[in-house]
């Protein structure tokens, strides 16, 4: 593993279906400098088709590319795997409410974003709301990227550092996305000294 020294990115998108989520990701796929492994929660979503699959067993060997990962709820060690395998790159989790559903793997979770930053890794969750989005999350995440939702955000007012600020920009998200569904705002979540 090679230590580079920078600080890693951990990027919460928020918005609906059909709000332009997933073409957002593969254009920053797309343009990454390093590997890039997606993971998916099922093989139905046609814009990552390109990138080749592969299994878990084959993280450590990843080199320069494009791979994608198909979720196995059976497989208790699925996000372990990933978090113990995969670096210096950049880990994309299509649809994330997918994959930390329980206690145990808000746990899992929690060591995946602890050790990217050893690992070399920056992270992109995909959700499509405030209320699925674990509050754990919160404490590392360092970029919100807001499209438009529909989600009953009232819910996570008490889970969300920087709720007013997120709010202010939902409402112009909103405003915006009248004109152009696909309208989005990127927020740094990083302290400001």
């Amino acid at each position: 593993m090679t230590q580079e020294g920078r600080n890693t990115t951990c990027n919460v998108l928020v918005g609906a279906q059909r709000t332009g989520k997933t073409s957002f990701a593969k254009t920053i796929a797309d343009l990454y400098p390093k590997k890039v492994l997606v993971v998916c929660p099922d093989d139905m979503e046609s814009k990552w088709w390109k990138y080749k699959r592969i299994t878990t067993a084959e993280i450590p060997a990843l080199e320069k590319g494009r791979y994608r990962l198909i979720y196995d709820p059976r497989d208790k060690m699925f996000l372990p795997s990933i978090t113990d395998s995969f670096t210096n790159g950049m880990l994309i989790l299509d649809d994330s409410k997918v994959y930390f559903n329980t206690n145990k793997k808000i746990f899992d979770l929690e060591v995946m974003l602890v050790r990217r930053r050893q690992a070399n890794f920056d992270v992109m969750f995909m959700y499509h709301g405030f209320s699925a989005i674990p509050p754990l999350l919160w404490t590392y995440a360092t970029h919100l990227t807001l499209f438009n939702t529909i989600d009953a955000s009232q819910r996570a007012k008490g889970k969300t550092p920087q709720w007013e600020m997120m709010m202010e920009a939902l409402a112009n998200v909103k405003r915006e996305a009248e004109k152009n569904p696909y309208y989005n705002e990127i927020i740094s979540l990083l302290p400001t000294f």
